[in-house]
């Protein structure tokens, strides 16, 4: 049950920190975008 739950836990970390890579990436196009533009 336990590793169970730890496994979960875990897959949710990821899942935010391959969000806040993705806005980070965002924020960065955006930035070189308007940088260019």
């Amino acid at each position: 049950m336990t590793f169970r739950r730890k496994e979960g836990k875990l897959s949710e970390w990821v899942l935010s920190d391959m969000q806040k890579e993705k806005e980070q990436q965002r924020i960065f196009l955006y930035c070189r975008t308007l940088f260019f533009y």
